[in-house]
C-alpha cells in the first residue's frame, strides 16, 4: 500500500519583514485534510515546520527547512512525497552563473530571512535552484516515487504589499516588494556536491528531480491572502483548494483540481479588469503530461471519462472547464449530475481556448456549486475516419460497436476528438483512412502511414486499445488545424525562422531569417553529415505584452510540450524559442526512417498571461519519434491569441 510523505512549511511570525497572517491556518488545515483523506489510502508522514513549534528543529529556518527533506528518504516505489510552502515569496538578482537563465530568481523566505540591504546577499532563503536540487537529490534515485511540490507565495518580488476588498474577502500580498541580492553561488546549498550543479564556462545548471509543481501565482503576479468576513484568514490558492477538495466531486485529477482553483480565484478577486492572481500548474520536462491525468496525491489515472469541471465565474457566468482544445463547439451539449434523480443538459453558447460558456441559469442552484459535466452533441471539428473496404465487415462492427461501449459494455467511452464513418467517399492523402494489409490494420493519413494492430484484434480490450490510438491521431489533428478564426488578420508580432540543412559547409551554418514562413514546409536534407536544425525567434511589434506556447507534432502522432520554455515577450523586444535543458537556441532534428517525415510546430502567440494552455495535451506518440528534452488561464473577452503551423519535410539520412 502507498504511502504519503509530507513536509509542511508555514511561515507567519517574520521578524524582520512584514509578518503574515494566514500561513499556519494553511498548514493546519492541510494537515487535518490529509489525516481525514489519505490515511484511507495508506500510511501517513508528516513533519511540520511553523513558527509555533516549540522544538528549534522544527522552526522553518532555512536549515530545517533542507533537513526536513530527510523525511523523503524512506519513500519507495508507488509512494508520494508532498513539500507545501506557506509564507512570503522574494526575488532575488541572480549570480552571473545563472545570469544567462534570467537576471531574477525565486526564493521561499524562511523564517531566517535577513536582507536589511538590498545590495549585500541575503540569508535565509531557500532559492529555486536550491529547492530544484533538493528535488533532484531526492528524486534520483527513486524512479517509482511521485514528488508534488506546492508553494502558496508569491513569485515576484515587483509587487508591493497592500490590502483590498473583493467580494466581502479582505485581503494581503505574500511577497516583497524588495529585489534582493542572492548570495554567491559557492554558498548555495549542495553546491559541492558536482553531480547536482553542473559548471560550465561560466554558466551553471541544476539538474531537476521528476515532479509536479503546484505555483499560487504566476510570476509576474503576486499570490493573496483571504479573510471571509467572520472566518479564518488563508492563502486564496490553499483557501481555494481545500474547498473543493472538500466539495462533493468525487476524486480530482491534478488537471481538475488545477481548473476548479483558477476559477475558484478569479472569482475571488472579480473586478472586471482582468485575472489578479492566477495560479498555474506545472512539471519537470522529465516528467511525462499524462501523470496530470492522476488522482490528486494518487498514483491512480483519474479514468477514461472525459468529464470536467462546472462552475460559475462572474465574468461570463456558468463554465464547464474545457474549450477549443479539447473540442468543443458552440451548440454542443454538457450534461450535468446535480445529484437529483435525472441530469440537466445545457448547450454550449460560447467557446474560448480552454473552457465554455453554457446556457445554464437558476438550475444549478446557489453560484457556488461545483459539479461535473459531461459533453455529447455535435463535436464540430472531429477527425474522421473512414473504413475502406479492404477491411471485414465484422471487423468494421466491432469498431464502430467499441466506440461506444467499455469492455464491461455498460458505460460509454468518450472519444471527444474522432468520429468514425462507415461510409462515404474520401480523398486519399486529404482524410485518414482504415485498411488492411499483410494482416494489420493499417492507418493511411495525410503524409503517414501507420500499423495500428493485428486484424486478430477483436476482443473488446483490444478493440478499445485500437480506438485510443485512433484519438491519439485525432488529438493530433485537432492540434495541427487549431487556431482563433476570430483573430484580427493584423500580426502584433514578426516570427525569424532559421535553420540548417545538415549538409553546410562547417555543420550548423543557420540561414539569414526566414520571415513569417508559416504554414510552409520547409525541406531538410541530411546525408550523414551534422543533423538539421532550427531557430525561431519573437519579435513583439505591439503595443502589449505577448506570451508564447510551443508544440512540436511528429510523424507519428506524437505532441511534445513538456521542455521547452514559455516565452514572455514586451513590446520591442525578441526572444528565441529554448529548451528548458539547453544553453542553444538552435533545435535538432533528425529522421531515423526509411521515408521522408512531415512533423510541425505548433506556435501560440496570445496576450493573455500564461498564454494558451499546450502543456496538458502532451501525449506519447504511436512509434517512437521524438525531438528531445506552459500555463494554463481564462482570457478575458477580446483577448488577442492566434497560432502560427510550420511544417518541416524531414529526409532520411
Amino acid at each position: 500500500m502507498s504511502q504519503l510523505y509530507a513536509v509542511l512549511v508555514g511561515i507567519n511570525k517574520y521578524t524582520t519583514v512584514v509578518p503574515l497572517n494566514g500561513c499556519i491556518n494553511d498548514i493546519k488545515a492541510v494537515e487535518a485534510w490529509l489525516k481525514k483523506s489519505y490515511r484511507k489510502k495508506g500510511a501517513l508522514n508528516i513533519r511540520r515546520l511553523t513558527d509555533e513549534e516549540t522544538s528549534v528543529d522544527l522552526l522553518p529556518e532555512k536549515n530545517n527547512i533542507i533537513a526536513a527533506f530527510d523525511l523523503f528518504a524512506a519513500a519507495k516505489d508507488d509512494d508520494i512525497c508532498l513539500f507545501y510552502y506557506c509564507g512570503h515569496g522574494a526575488n532575488l538578482n541572480a549570480p552571473k552563473e545563472f545570469a544567462y537563465n534570467g537576471s531574477v530568481l525565486q526564493a521561499l523566505v524562511c523564517l531566517d530571512f535577513y536582507g536589511s540591504n538590498p545590495s549585500e546577499p541575503v540569508k535565509g532563503a531557500l532559492t529555486d535552484k536550491e529547492l530544484g536540487f533538493l528535488i533532484w537529490k531526492t528524486m534520483k534515485d527513486k524512479p517509482g516515487v511521485s514528488f508534488v511540490a506546492i508553494t502558496d507565495c508569491c513569485h515576484s518580488g515587483t509587487m508591493t504589499r497592500d490590502a483590498e476588498v473583493f467580494d466581502g474577502l479582505t485581503t494581503a500580498v505574500r511577497g516583497l516588494s524588495t529585489i534582493f541580492t542572492s548570495p554567491p553561488l559557492q554558498e548555495y546549498y549542495g553546491f559541492d556536491t558536482a553531480t547536482g550543479y553542473q559548471l560550465k564556462d561560466g554558466r551553471c545548471s541544476v539538474q531537476e528531480g521528476r515532479h509536479l509543481h503546484f505555483a499560487a501565482a504566476q510570476n509576474d503576479e503576486v499570490a493573496r491572502e483571504v479573510t471571509p468576513a467572520g472566518g479564518d484568514t488563508h492563502g486564496a490558492f490553499t483557501y481555494a483548494m481545500l474547498s473543493l477538495l472538500d466539495a462533493e466531486l468525487g476524486l480530482l485529477s491534478y488537471e481538475q483540481l488545477s481548473g476548479g482553483i483558477k476559477g475558484k480565484i478569479q472569482n475571488y478577486f472579480f473586478n472586471g479588469s482582468g485575472p489578479v492572481q492566477t495560479p498555474a500548474i506545472s512539471r519537470s520536462y522529465n516528467l511525462p503530461a499524462l501523470v496530470k491525468d492522476n488522482i490528486f496525491l494518487s498514483n491512480k489515472n483519474a479514468g477514461q471519462e472525459r468529464s470536467y469541471i462546472v462552475q460559475y465565474s462572474k465574468q461570463y457566468g456558468w463554465c464547464i472547464k474545457a474549450g477549443q482544445l479539447q473540442n468543443l463547439s458552440v451548440g454542443d451539449k454538457v450534461t450535468v449530475d446535480t445529484g437529483n434523480d435525472e441530469p440537466l443538459v445545457f448547450t454550449v453558447k460560447e467557446t474560448h481556448p480552454d473552457f465554455s460558456v453554457i446556457a445554464a441559469a437558476a438550475e444549478l442552484g446557489p453560484l457556488g456549486e461545483l459539479f461535473r459535466g459531461k459533453v455529447t452533441g455535435q463535436m464540430q471539428n472531429t477527425c474522421k475516419f473512414f473504413f475502406d473496404d479492404s477491411l471485414p465487415r465484422d471487423l468494421q462492427q466491432q469498431i464502430w460497436n467499441g466506440q461506444y461501449k467499455n469492455p464491461q459494455g455498460n458505460d460509454a467511452v468518450n472519444f471527444a476528438c474522432m468520429e468514425l464513418v462507415a461510409t462515404g467517399a474520401y480523398q486519399p492523402g486529404q482524410n485518414y483512412v482504415l485498411s488492411v494489409a499483410n494482416g494489420s490494420i493499417i492507418l493511411t493519413g495525410p503524409g503517414a502511414q501507420l500499423s495500428l494492430a493485428a486484424t486478430t484484434a477483436t476482443s473488446p480490450d483490444q478493440v478499445i486499445a485500437l480506438l485510443e490510438n485512433l484519438n491519439t491521431v485525432a488529438g493530433w489533428d485537432l492540434l495541427l488545424r487549431f487556431d482563433n478564426p476570430a483573430a484580427s488578420t493584423a500580426k502584433p508580432y514578426r516570427l525569424d525562422l532559421q535553420y540548417s540543412t545538415g549538409i553546410d559547409a562547417g555543420g550548423y551554418i543557420m540561414t539569414a531569417g526566414q520571415t513569417d514562413r508559416s504554414l510552409n514546409p520547409i525541406t531538410y536534407l541530411s546525408n550523414g553529415g551534422a543533423e538539421p536544425a532550427f531557430k525561431l525567434g519573437i519579435t513583439n511589434t505591439g503595443l502589449e505584452p505577448l506570451h508564447i506556447t510551443f508544440a512540436y507534432l511528429s510523424a507519428d502522432y506524437g505532441i511534445t510540450t513538456n521542455g521547452f520554455y514559455m516565452l514572455d515577450v514586451q513590446p520591442g523586444e525578441t526572444k528565441w524559442m529554448r529548451f528548458q535543458d539547453s544553453d542553444s537556441d538552435e533545435i535538432n532534428l533528425s529522421n531515423t526512417t526509411a521515408e521522408i517525415v512531415n512533423e510541425y510546430l505548433k506556435v501560440c502567440i496570445a496576450a493573455i498571461p500564461g498564454g494558451i494552455p499546450l502543456d496538458n495535451l502532451y501525449q506519447a506518440g504511436a512509434g517512437t519519434r521524438s525531438i528531445g528534452s506552459a500555463k494554463p488561464s481564462l482570457p478575458p473577452p477580446g483577448t488577442y491569441w492566434k497560432t502560427e503551423t510550420i511544417g518541416f519535410a524531414i529526409q532520411p539520412k
